[in-house]
């Protein structure tokens, strides 16, 4: 690249809060900077006694006060964004998100008239698009984001059309740019690693189903659990460990039966993944999981909803499973299958998997694209 490129991100979210989204952005972050792109990160204290001004991994990261009052901190948000795009002076502005993120994006670029693009983060019910067509003064939001955009980055096929349908964004201002994952850190191991890994992670003996993610209703983890009696008449001392935090972590634990684990949040899951032989994603909604990446990339037999990116990453029976949305009887059936497919350890569905995210989905493919994006914004501005 002939000129270093200056990106501020705009996110509602960042280290240490690290939910899908942020941990894509920290892992692409470094290899953007590899690139030549200077990237700094405006978002909000997530979590309390952060500080406001951080480098994190050599990325400077500004957060604004974070009150109760959901407007309040919207609008402190914005002004935060607005006040550092003036202090950074980037080329360019990345939104992560449409709500938020992107109205202070678009806001720094009246005012200072410096190119935006918008990933968006979720489609479907609940997703980015949804939110906004459904919140306060609908019409003139979507029509304003429509038409000052430079470019919509669309994670999947479900979130392209929404786009031309929804917002009538013409198809030449949404480039498709999936999620990408670190095939360094996430990556198969052979049986005797797996024994030595459950030992070190405290997992349970057994066949083991993993879910790692937020506990939110979204995810739909009481069906997950319910599924267990069915999946143990088949497979009978088939173990579920469920890894996260969220609102739902005291209802998932009054429900948990036996053979399944609730378990809190791992820093580094790439040994977990590595340990568990099937990884379930039971969604009502996603965008494009990291975790269902990181599953496959690790080597595990996968179930998932058809939701979201799930089939466009996932190929039924062939290098993983899809089930329809809110299908206990189904999804169990799936989960026993994905353990019948996992010989001594490995799974075809698996091997199969991990070809898939190797050939399309590694973090570098990623970020090369995002470079392209960019410098293409800039050259047409």
């Amino acid at each position: 690249m002939d000129k270093s490129i200056k990106v501020a991100m705009f996110a509602q979210n960042y280290i240490p809060n690290l939910g899908g989204a942020e941990r894509q952005m920290a892992a692409l972050a470094p290899l953007l900077t590899a690139r030549g792109v200077e990237v700094s990160i405006v978002t909000r204290k997530s979590t309390k006694g952060v500080p406001g001004t951080e480098v994190v991994d050599g990325i400077d990261v500004y957060r604004s006060h974070n009150p109760d009052i959901r407007a309040l901190a919207s609008l402190l948000f914005t002004l935060q964004s607005i006040y550092r795009t003036w202090r950074i002076k980037p080329d360019i502005v990345h939104a992560h998100e449409l709500l938020s993120p992107t109205t202070a994006a678009l806001l720094a670029k009246k005012l200072y008239g410096i190119p935006v693009v918008a990933k968006i983060l979720r489609g479907g019910y609940l997703g980015d698009i949804d939110k906004i067509r459904n919140g306060k003064m609908a019409v003139k939001r979507t029509r304003w984001i429509a038409e000052n955009m430079d470019r919509f980055l669309a994670i999947s096929p479900e979130i392209e059309n929404e786009l031309e349908h929804y917002l009538r964004v013409p198809a030449a201002r949404i480039v498709s740019i999936p999620n990408g994952v670190d095939l360094q850190r996430y990556h198969p191991v052979d049986v005797s690693k797996k024994v030595k890994l459950r030992q070190a992670k405290q997992l349970p003996e057994g066949p083991l189903a993993l879910f790692a993610g937020r506990l939110s209703e979204e995810k739909n983890l009481p069906l997950l659990i319910s599924t267990w009696p069915q999946v143990r008449q088949h497979v009978p001392d088939a173990k579920l460990v469920i890894i996260g935090e969220g609102n739902e972590r005291d209802k998932l634990k009054a429900l948990a039966g036996e053979g399944v684990f609730i378990k809190g949040v791992e820093q580094d899951l790439s040994e977990i993944y590595c340990a568990a032989e099937v990884f379930v994603l039971p969604s009502k909604t996603e965008g494009m999981s990291n975790s269902l990446l990181e599953a496959m990339a690790s080597g595990c037999a996968c179930v998932a909803t058809r939701v979201g990116a799930a089939e466009q990453l996932i190929e039924h029976r062939e290098n993983g499973l899809l089930c329809a949305v809110d299908n206990a009887e189904e999804l169990g059936e799936l989960i026993v299958e994905a353990f019948a497919n996992t010989k001594s350890g490995t799974s075809t569905y698996g091997t199969f998997a991990r070809e898939t995210v190797e050939k399309y989905y590694s973090l570098e493919t990623v970020a090369d694209r995002l470079v392209d994006v960019y410098r293409d914004v800039l050259a047409k501005t």
